[in-house]
């Protein structure tokens, strides 16, 4: 993920100030994690926000679970265990291209293995209301 891309569109789009991502920043640095789940566990930044400025900051596509369903086909293709594993939902096959609902752009790392489970080229969007729906559907759905 381009931290400092994110952390422009953050700042110029007058989401978080500076203040709060230097020390957002040496938390994570102790602590763990990554500056945009922190900055909505802390409350500086509410997951529908966060959603909009990933979209924005890495030219992703955002997609609200609460409003449209995955489709069949594109759960076959990851099971249940790599989805909460990683915190992904396969969503829907479009052109030959199995696009995925994240929290935040995973890596690259990532982006091969489930690539190589699933067979076929993936793609990332982000979901508008963050984890908690992303894990709330996997649960729902691969029931």
């Amino acid at each position: 993920m381009n931290l400092e891309n994110l952390k422009k569109v953050l700042e110029e789009g007058g989401f978080v100030d500076r203040r709060i991502l230097e020390r957002v920043e040496k938390e994570i640095a102790l602590a763990g994690g990554t500056l945009s789940k922190a900055l909505v566990q802390q409350g500086h930044v509410s997951p529908e926000a966060m959603a909009t400025v990933l979209g924005f900051a890495f030219n992703l596509r955002i997609i609200d679970l609460r409003k449209v369903k995955p489709s069949p086909e594109a759960l076959l293709l990851i099971p249940k265990n790599i989805a909460e594993k990683y915190n992904i939902l396969p969503f829907s096959i479009e052109r030959g291209i199995l696009n995925l609902v994240v929290e935040e752009p995973v890596d690259e790392k990532t982006l091969n293995l489930l690539r190589a489970e699933s067979k076929m080229p993936v793609q990332q969007a982000i979901s508008f209301h963050g984890e908690s729906d992303i894990k709330m559907k996997i649960q729902e759905i691969y029931e």
